[in-house]
């Protein structure tokens, strides 16, 4: 039959092919048929090649849906007259180019035919179309929206590319830093434990590595604390474990990830499982599929980084699942520039700007206390900067250790995040308006320190208004000079900027 179909030459004869089909009663011979007619139809009004076809087979697609709801025969004039004019090819682009979809990409999306839409057709041919194009139509296909609140520093938006705004680009940056914990302590954890999964799998020692996805506390990709099952479960039904792994390494799309949950919610209810370990489950997604998911595996707290993304960057906002919205947002990023070459890591980034972002009032989430951060090596740092950030760690803890004793333990935060990418060395929470801010400089002098901290404290206290500090506290080893005493003298008398400086010495050092 398949060949039969195959040798008609006319959209005519595969119309009445069909029509003969139908009243047969083969209801796959008729769709086959139809698909023909189409096919020979955009050949007929002059289109040839690949792209062009299915461009003319975009069009009809959407002129039947129009006409489903209209109830009459219904006819694209405007892009039928754009088509002659320009040809199939550039009117596609045109459209594509537009800062806002066509009313086609919409029809054709909301009737489960976006594969057919101009966008789609335009990545499936990228050849046959300008950089551009290509760049705007997988732009929108990833939901990058090009409508947004405007241009960065006077640029354009028009080529479909996310554009992070200034508090984006701050935020980029400071995820950067090699110094941060994010970088200098979460990257290697995080990346041994990725490289050690995708090893396992590789090799079809799916279960080596059960454990490290399910029942792991911290495994690197994220913290489940109280989420997990506990290895008596896990042992339980490791059988089923090890398939499930193997499952989702092959099929880590959103709908395996709604299998999922619907297999572990029978579990649930069967009682084989206390509970149903949403956090888990988008974890092991994470862990097996990080070029597709970030580390954010918590529903609530990625959709408050998602309005973020949004405003900043101009994310066009997902529905759909935890994983549905994950992958959105991982394809958003994919396209921003300053993330190129950044692999998975820029999977970590999510969860950075959730550290920073404010609550309802603005103000950065502080939780008290202090992570001890290692004196041995670092990667990815020169050895003159290592030194510099191991000795940083050894001043933060002893600093630590002088604020808790003056003001409490619960009221000493280290690695305050700032809200502008960055994070304060400690913060001292004296109550919910009042704080101090400290930076903390390895430096041979009092005058070298005051100019490394004066940038970053002034930033992070007065930029997003966030914290409002009744001191800003400057932290080196040197004695303070005369001469810079009386520089921040000074400054505090003509500038009201409350500045200290703060000599601490390591126990032990001459």
């Amino acid at each position: 039959m398949d060949g039969t179909i195959a040798r008609i030459k006319t959209s005519r004869e595969a119309k009445v092919f069909a029509a003969n089909a139908k009243r047969l009663g083969d209801s796959v011979a008729e769709a086959k048929a139809l698909d023909r007619a189409l096919e020979l139809q955009a050949r007929e009004d002059g289109y040839s090649t690949p792209a062009e076809i299915a461009i003319a087979l975009a069009l009809y697609a959407y002129e039947d849906q129009q006409g489903k709801v209209s109830g009459k025969v219904y006819r694209a004039s405007r892009t039928r007259k754009m088509m002659r004019d320009h040809g199939a090819l550039l009117a596609a682009e045109r459209m594509v180019l537009a800062p806002n979809p066509s009313i086609g990409y919409t029809v054709l999306s909301e009737a489960g035919l976006g594969a057919q839409s101009f966008e789609a057709i335009i990545d499936r041919f990228p050849q046959e179309f300008s950089d551009r194009a290509v760049t705007a139509a997988r732009a929108r296909l990833a939901g990058v929206r090009r409508d947004w609140h405007g241009p960065v520093n006077g640029g354009s938006i028009s080529t479909g590319m996310p554009l992070p705004d200034a508090e984006a680009l701050m935020l980029i940056e400071g995820f950067k830093d090699p110094a941060n914990r994010f970088q200098s302590v979460w990257r290697p954890h995080y990346a041994n434990t990725i490289s050690t999964i995708r090893q396992a799998l590789l090799s079809g020692q799916v279960a080596d590595v059960v454990d490290l996805i399910w029942s792991e506390g911290d495994n690197g990709v994220s913290n489940a604390a109280q989420g997990v099952l506990g290895l008596p479960v896990i042992h339980a039904l490791r059988a089923q474990f090890e398939a499930l792994t193997h499952d989702i390494a092959m099929d880590g799309s959103p709908e395996s990830f709604y299998r999922v949950v619907t297999m572990m919610e029978e579990w649930r209810d069967e009682k084989m499982i206390p509970k149903l370990p949403m956090l888990l489950i988008a974890r092991a997604f994470a862990a097996i599929h990080p070029e597709r998911y970030p580390t954010l595996v918590v529903e609530e707290k990625l959709e408050k980084v998602l309005g973020w993304f949004s405003f900043h960057t101009g994310l066009t906002m997902p529905g759909g699942n935890w994983a549905s919205k994950a992958q959105a947002l991982m394809s958003h990023m994919n396209l921003i520039d300053t993330f190129d070459g950044e692999n998975i890591f820029r999977s970590m980034f999510p969860w950075f700007v959730y550290e920073q972002l404010g609550d309802a009032n603005q103000r950065v989430p502080f939780t008290p206390g202090h992570r001890e951060r290692p004196e041995s090596t670092i990667v990815d740092l020169p050895a003159t900067s290592r030194q510099v950030l191991l000795r940083h760690n050894r001043l933060q803890t002893h600093l630590y250790g002088l604020l808790s004793a003056q003001y409490g333990r619960g009221f000493v935060k280290t690695e305050q995040a700032t809200g502008s990418g960055g994070y304060a060395d400690a913060l001292v929470r004296l109550s919910d308006s009042q704080c101090i801010l400290y930076e903390i400089k390895v430096a041979l002098t009092a005058a070298s320190a005051v100019r490394q901290a004066m940038g970053q404290l002034l930033e992070y206290a007065f930029r997003s208004g966030r914290f409002e500090p009744e001191k800003l506290v400057i932290v080196a080893e040197p004695e303070l000079d005369p001469v810079t005493e009386k520089f921040l003298q000074r400054l505090n008398d003509e500038f009201r900027l409350r500045l200290e400086y703060l000599r601490i010495e390591l126990p032990g050092d001459e």
